[in-house]
């Protein structure tokens, strides 16, 4: 069976702090980083209120770069000012929502698909901006382009994502490199 079940995620504020400190980094990086903020300072919402006190400083802050420092300042300034309009994301059109996210500084596609995906639940997400997928993508599809894939899932964009991502977790992409080479 599939190791995730969405949403993992019970706070929005946990997604946001969980998709900004997962930027660019492996699994196991960020959740050091992650699990380290959790043990000092207890709850999303703490961690947050330390941002706002320490967005400014030079250099990583216990493993929180100074860009991420300032997404996650510019996420809580986003939320207080934006009239909750956050609470109609799972219900937005895609790409209206995707363009909400990345209208928040340090926010991208990435973020927003992993919101989507494991906060917000969404089954309609295709996260091609994600490494690991792309990846994948090429070993089972033969590309990794989304408009060839997309005949292919169809409604079910999320789903497939979540098992690629198994392929990785459980190391299983070396049974597709076997097939395509031989």
């Amino acid at each position: 069976p599939i190791r995730y079940s969405v949403p993992i995620w019970q706070s929005l504020n946990d997604a946001v702090l969980y998709a900004v400190i997962g930027q660019m980094l492996s699994v196991s990086a960020s959740a050091s980083i992650i699990n380290r903020l959790y043990k000092n300072l207890g709850s999303a919402d703490n961690i947050l209120q330390w941002v706002q006190k320490n967005c400014y400083k030079k250099g990583p802050v216990m493993g929180v770069s100074q860009r991420k420092r300032k997404a996650l300042k510019a996420w809580s300034l986003y939320a207080a000012d934006s009239g909750g309009r956050w609470r109609n994301w799972k219900s937005m059109p895609l790409k209206e929502y995707r363009n909400e996210i990345c209208s928040i500084w340090g926010f991208g596609r990435w973020s927003a698909d992993m919101i989507a995906i494991f906060h917000l639940g969404r089954m309609d997400v295709w996260p091609e901006t994600d490494a690991g997928i792309q990846k994948t993508s090429k070993l089972v599809f033969g590309t990794a382009n989304y408009s060839k894939i997309k005949k292919m899932i169809s409604g079910r964009e999320t789903v497939m994502a979540l098992y690629l991502w198994e392929l990785i977790n459980k190391n299983l992409l070396r049974h597709f490199k076997d097939s395509n080479d031989g």
